[in-house]
């Protein structure tokens, strides 16, 4: 290569056409450029000639297969220039410089210029031009070689790209750590932004926090630096980010070291799973199963209590030394224990019918401030037992179509828990209105507030509040969530209020508007007024068949006991009873085929069949029609429904026999 004055304008000569495949020539003079190009391309390697330093660094950093130059334009700002473009390629890039030299070699280079071109292969001039292409050649083949791992590369990172967990990357020591995007959407940080933790706590940057079992993660514990520092993998990691004071995401994932081929650790690697939403429910579930844990251990004290007080009360009736005063109050005992045990079983049931969706409901058009005030009126006497004042406020005549035993049951479960929770001296009010979104009822305390915690959840099975004096108060944790069941299956909606602890509360309950029906009036029939029947009463249980018979006597029928179906067949057709009230559950054939073979029976046509039976879904009722029963009742039989069958079929007797 010979030298002459002047440098030409970058001239191109290239076998390939592209960017990458050139090889940028940088000689003494124009001259001797185009020489070294012309040789390159007779060889088949493309060539671009530079006219200076500065264009052969802007072109570098576009791409190129290699870089030849002649030693003597290496001056020290054109050797800091080209030094700076090497010093920033990425990863993958070792950009090849062939650098022709004097005689004598490159011995008269220092040695920070032979450190500062990284990748270099020193020719010594004069030389063969076979040595330059062949030398040229092995750079331009290294240089594909890298090509290759660029692309492999980028297929990798297409390939994290794509998965669905935070997959992450220090180098340096810890000092850079990249993120595929999983991990850059996670952190809302942008493509290829560094995410070193030490960085950016050093910069004073850190936008995120990271927590595990509530305590925060000091830097030297976050597990990718945990693996750069012992060496180590650090397996199945559960920590909680927490970014820009967002919500917290949890993560669950591993890392493991980087090391050189020495085996030097040089960085770390880690993935992690966002597993929040399954945190979140296996939360919840364990939150459910501790809520039923408690709840067993209060059913078990609910049911103990009453129990209890009914063996007492009927060891007392048993002594012969019992006083009437003394037999009277038990017998009040045992009735009220009942009651309350056949509430208890009456709620067990509706949850499961709730959340099976198996309520029947009985729709008619009721005035929802009369069964308010009724409602009211029934619990009266627990607020005044309590010191508590009931005021119920009533206003227009706001009409729903509700079954009315339900809406009763929800009025009673709001009175009951306002009566729970409030206090001696306190007040519950009690308004309905018709405003423009439905028929409402309000139920408004001061009493003991709720806390904003359990406001979230107060309608959910089995909650209660953890304080002692809740558990005091007894209850099941089930009314609240039988009020929103059974006012969403009237179509309806409860929402709860409250300022906090010591503060009251207020439950709205919303329900569709209807209009009142023309002439509507209730049943007012009395027990006088109802004729005496005759009743086979057929149930296997002796102690609850023979009550309920004294309770039906004394309402002035005549009853008859038979223990199971064959007694009852052979009792039938001697009595003609008017009635057969019929236990499904029996010890020799179900009351379902007790009833197919009464119904054979033509001496029996007259006779009205009601079953008594613990099974209460809708199927069970179902079932029972197409045996032939005319009525259903559940078991504990509520006395006033039984009453009024009753009544009604003793009024169709006496129409027939008169």
């Amino acid at each position: 290569m010979s030298s002459s004055s002047g440098q030409p304008a970058c001239r191109s000569v290239s076998a390939g056409g592209q960017p990458d495949e050139r090889v940028l020539v940088l000689a003494p003079s124009g001259q001797d450029g185009a020489m070294a190009a012309d040789v390159l391309h007779k060889a088949g390697i493309g060539a671009q000639v530079m006219p200076d330093i500065a264009g052969l660094c802007e072109e570098a950093r576009h791409g190129a297969a290699a870089v030849l130059l002649a030693a003597e334009v290496l001056d020290r700002a054109a050797l800091e220039s080209l030094s700076s473009v090497l010093e920033a390629q990425e990863p993958w890039s070792d950009l090849p410089v062939v650098l022709l030299t004097g005689r004598g070699g490159g011995g008269d280079l220092p040695r920070e210029t032979l450190s500062a071109l990284g990748n270099v292969t020193l020719l010594e001039r004069p030389l063969e031009i076979l040595t330059l292409v062949s030398a040229l050649r092995a750079a331009v083949r290294a240089r594909q070689r890298q090509y290759g791992a660029r692309s492999t590369l980028l297929e990798l990172a297409t390939v994290l790209d794509t998965v669905p967990a935070a997959v992450f990357t220090a180098r340096e020591g810890g000092r850079r750590v990249s993120g595929n995007r999983y991990a850059t959407d996670l952190f809302s940080a942008s493509p290829g932004a560094n995410l070193s933790p030490r960085v950016l706590a050093r910069e004073g940057r850190t936008g995120f926090r990271l927590f595990r079992d509530g305590q925060e993660i000091p830097l030297e514990q976050i597990p990718i630096e945990r693996a750069i520092a012992t060496g180590k993998e650090v397996r199945n990691a559960e920590i909680d980010l927490v970014v820009d004071s967002r919500t917290p995401r949890h993560l669950v994932g591993s890392a493991a070291p980087l090391r050189a081929p020495g085996g030097d650790v040089t960085g770390a690697v880690a993935a992690f799973l966002d597993i929040t939403e399954q945190h979140r429910a296996a939360q919840a579930l364990r939150d459910s199963d501790r809520r039923k844990t408690e709840f067993l251990a209060v059913l078990s004290h609910e049911l103990r209590n009453p129990l209890a007080a009914i063996v007492n009360a009927a060891h007392l009736l048993s002594l012969p030394s019992s006083t009437e005063q003394q037999a009277r109050r038990a017998r009040e005992v045992i009735e009220r224990q009942t009651g309350h045990l056949s509430r208890l079983v009456d709620d067990l049931l509706d949850l499961t019918r709730i959340e099976r969706g198996k309520v029947a409901l009985r729709i008619r058009r009721i005035d929802l401030s009369e069964t308010v005030r009724r409602t009211c009126d029934d619990h009266q006497q627990l607020f005044d037992d309590r010191g508590i004042a009931l005021r119920c406020r009533t206003s227009g005549a706001p009409w729903i179509d509700a079954d009315p035993t339900r809406i009763a049951q929800v009025i009673g479960n709001l009175l009951q828990n306002a009566a729970r929770y409030g206090h001696p001296g306190g007040t519950v009010v009690v308004e309905t209105a018709l405003p423009s979104s439905g028929a409402e009822l309000r139920v408004r305390d001061d009493g003991r507030g709720i806390a904003p915690d359990l406001l979230q959840r107060l309608f959910t099975p089995f909650v209660r509040s953890d304080d002692e004096l809740s558990r005091s108060q007894g209850g099941l944790g089930l009314g609240l969530f039988l009020v929103k069941g059974l006012v969403e299956l009237h179509g309806g909606s409860v929402q709860a209020l409250s300022d906090g602890p010591g503060r009251g509360a207020e439950f709205i309950l919303t329900l569709p508007a209807v209009e009142p029906p023309a002439g509507a009036e209730p049943d007012r029939s009395s027990r006088q007024e109802r004729g005496s029947l005759l009743v086979l009463l057929v149930e296997d249980n002796r102690d609850g068949a023979q009550m309920l018979a004294d309770v039906l006597a004394s309402g002035g029928h005549r009853v008859h006991l038979a223990p199971d179906g064959r007694a009852a067949l052979a009792m039938a057709p001697r009595l003609a009873p008017d009635v057969v009230l019929c236990d499904i559950g029996l010890p020799d054939m179900d009351g379902y085929a007790l009833a197919h073979a009464l119904r054979k029976d033509p001496a029996l046509a007259h006779t009205r069949l009601i079953a008594l039976s613990g099974y209460a879904q809708k199927e069970d009722r179902a079932r029972a029609e197409q045996a032939g029963f005319e009525a259903h009742l559940v078991k504990p039989a509520d006395l006033d429904e039984l009453e009024r069958v009753l009544g009604v079929i003793a009024r169709t007797a006496g129409q027939r026999r008169g």
